[in-house]
């Protein structure tokens, strides 16, 4: 038998006796020979994606952190330009190097990107110009969130807008500049396809090959598919043929691994099954850290904000005093030292901390349980009933405690939540975008670090909101944070944004969070980046290269 089936036999022997253990007596070892010794990264996931066609069926986090490590977009970010790689200060939209592309320049308003010569697929074909138009024609086609990035955050044209000049040049017809124009393409659904080999599986039913790269990869990236089993395990072992092999850290073997339990995750970490586990508990988090064990964890600061969103086909929530009520009667402090163990902070206005300051003293979402009862009975809503939906998946392990304690803020206002707790990622995932839910706890998780991108994400008419919220004020001030370069100027944009969100609520924003990493001590070379994956193909173990 081979290392590796070795391997995946004991990680599977582990997760079965961890669960019998934890279900018999709550509790698991410690120590243990960490899951690096051959050079293996094992990756304890809360979801593994059923397709591995991120661009036809995106599941969340399961689809986005395997995108990211497939490392075939035509740019990345540089958090090492940050001074803490990127823990201390996220990388911006002018934060990115060259990757697959290795320059880009403006004729007019088409952004032309300069290819690598030296790019070979996992399929050992040569990176052309052809790929990348077929790679963004087809993004186009199938991904909204890919034409939300393209054409909503960026002035991508929505037709005829990729162009391959030569066999090393690509033309990108766009609307008028931006500030995102770069930016874009470090997005993991505009990651290159070896349209060679995919075209090899389509058919004039399915141009587009989804049947076979639901199941099988063709990047120009660090990694090659080696097993995948959908929902359950991906398995991946580096590319020999890899463009930049100075880049690429110490394993050579990546292992997702599904384990919905945050306990079970949390136990192969702590005994050395897993190198590198995510979306623990923050008690999991405050435990690992004050124990001086095998294990690091890295606080880093993050974009991302958790919020309950309000969807206005359940006609209360149509009402704006509705929304403003439910927000009012949630104390945010109470959550942030509570839940989050005070790895959060309490969101208190229209967009994030991250990006703003109001510059007042008295937050916007203030807690005033007496008021929400009084725009509850005034709206003739004092009596509101409704359904969370709520899943480990999004915002992470703690979504259903997070979810018991609003209830219970909700209740004291009059209001009946109940939680319907959906485990797994595929299904929380089409709740969203099909917009099957009256309330939704889920996490607002820019790609892009910035104020724009956050603002257009969800609320706005160009993003991919399924909950209804519409606003001419709003719609009129987040393009003109689009449009404004100026920083005095642009700061005074995003006031304007905010103080619409306090306003009208479009959703009920929670936290302000930060990016928590947990892995093995042995792993160095880590660095944060506004997507929050650990980039491992980057990863070094024990100084090793």
């Amino acid at each position: 038998m081979s290392k590796f089936s070795r391997r995946s036999n004991l990680f599977l022997g582990s997760v079965i006796t961890l669960t019998l253990a934890l279900g018999a007596c709550g509790g698991g070892g410690s120590g243990g020979k960490s899951a690096s010794a051959d050079r293996t990264f094992m990756w304890a996931a809360a979801g593994v994606p059923s397709s591995l066609d991120i661009w036809k069926t995106f599941e969340g986090d399961a689809s986005r952190y395997m995108g990211v490590e497939w490392g075939s977009t035509l740019v990345e970010y540089d958090p090492s330009k940050t001074g803490s790689n990127g823990c201390d200060r996220l990388t911006s939209s002018d934060g990115v190097r060259p990757h697959l592309a290795k320059s880009w320049t403006y004729d007019g308003n088409r952004l032309v990107l300069t290819l690598r010569d030296d790019a070979v697929s996992t399929h050992g074909n040569k990176l052309t110009a052809e790929d990348v138009v077929w790679s963004l024609q087809r993004a186009q086609e199938l991904a909204s969130n890919a034409r939300f990035v393209l054409s909503s955050a960026a002035a991508v044209k929505t037709k005829n807008a990729f162009t391959a000049v030569d066999d090393r040049t690509v033309a990108i017809s766009l609307d008028r500049h931006t500030a995102l124009d770069a930016v874009i393409f470090t997005f993991p659904q505009l990651a290159i396809i070896d349209s060679r080999e995919a075209k090899k599986h389509a058919t004039t039913k399915d141009p587009w090959a989804t049947e076979w790269l639901k199941t099988n990869v063709a990047s120009f990236g660090p990694w090659k598919l080696k097993s995948f089993g959908p929902g359950s395990e991906v398995v991946y072992e580096r590319n020999s043929a890899y463009w930049d092999p100075k880049a690429l850290g110490h394993y050579n073997k990546l292992i997702f691994k599904s384990v919905p339990d945050p306990s079970t995750r949390f136990q192969l970490l702590k005994t050395g099954g897993a190198d590198y586990a995510e979306k623990l508990t923050f008690d999991q988090y405050k435990s690992l850290k004050s124990q001086r064990g095998p294990v690091q964890v890295q606080n880093c600061v993050s974009a991302n904000r958790d919020t309950l969103m309000l969807n206005e086909s359940f006609a209360p929530f149509a009402n704006q005093d509705v929304r403003l009520a439910i927000s009012k009667a949630i104390d945010r402090q109470k959550l942030s030292s509570g839940v989050y163990g005070g790895y959060a902070t309490p969101a208190d206005q229209g967009l994030g901390s991250f990006y703003f300051k109001s510059g007042t003293d008295a937050p916007s979402f203030d807690y005033d349980p007496g008021r929400a009862k009084q725009l509850l009975n005034d709206s003739g809503h004092g009596n509101l009933s409704f359904k969370i939906l709520v899943s480990p998946s999004r915002p992470g392990a703690y979504a259903e405690s997070l979810a018991v304690q609003l209830k219970g803020m909700l209740a004291d206002v009059g209001i009946t939540a109940n939680i319907d707790v959906v485990a797994g990622a595929t299904q929380f995932s089409d709740a969203y975008y099909k917009g099957t839910y009256q309330a939704i706890l889920y996490n607002e998780a820019p790609a892009i670090a910035d104020p724009f991108y956050s603002a257009a994400l969800y609320n706005s008419e160009r993003g991919i909101k399924t909950f209804g919220y519409k606003n001419a004020a709003y719609e009129a001030a987040v393009t003109s944070l689009q449009q404004t370069v100026d920083p005095t100027r642009r700061e005074q944009v995003m006031g304007q944004v905010a103080k619409v969100v306090d306003e009208t609520v479009p959703q009920v924003y929670l936290t302000d969070n930060r990016f928590i990493y947990a892995m093995q001590s042995s792993v160095s070379g880590f660095m944060n980046a506004p997507n929050g994956a650990p980039m491992v193909y980057r990863l070094k173990n024990d100084g090793r290269p």
